[in-house]
C-alpha cells in the first residue's frame, strides 16, 4: 500500500499541472471562439446594413472563415460598393433574377 500511496504523492502535482494547464487552453480556446463569433455578428450586420439580407451562401462562408478572413472581409466590407466587393463572388440572397 505504501508504494501506491508514494506514486499517488509523485504523481499528484504532475496531474495537477496538467489540469491547469488543459484549463488554460479551454479558456483560450472559448476566448477565441468567442471573438470569433462577434466578428461573424458585426460583420453579417455590416453587410445587412449597407447591402440588404444576406443569404445562406454568405452566412456559410461567415461560418467557415476564421479569424483572420473575417476581419479581412470587415475591412473590406466598410468600403466595398457591393456584396461582390466583399466576398469577390456574386450575391446571394435568396431571391431570383
Amino acid at each position: 500500500m505504501k508504494k501506491v500511496e508514494q506514486v499517488y504523492k509523485e504523481m499528484r502535482p504532475l496531474v495537477e499541472r496538467w489540469l491547469e494547464e488543459q484549463k488554460a487552453e479551454a479558456r483560450q480556446k472559448a476566448i477565441l471562439e468567442g471573438r470569433v463569433e462577434g466578428l461573424r455578428t458585426a460583420l453579417e450586420r455590416v453587410l445587412v446594413g449597407r447591402f440588404g439580407p444576406v443569404g445562406d451562401e454568405v452566412r456559410e462562408r461567415l461560418n467557415h472563415a476564421d479569424e483572420e478572413q473575417l476581419c479581412r472581409w470587415l475591412e473590406q466590407a466598410g468600403r466595398a460598393s457591393s456584396l461582390e466587393d466583399v466576398f469577390g463572388t456574386a450575391r446571394d440572397d435568396g431571391q431570383s433574377g
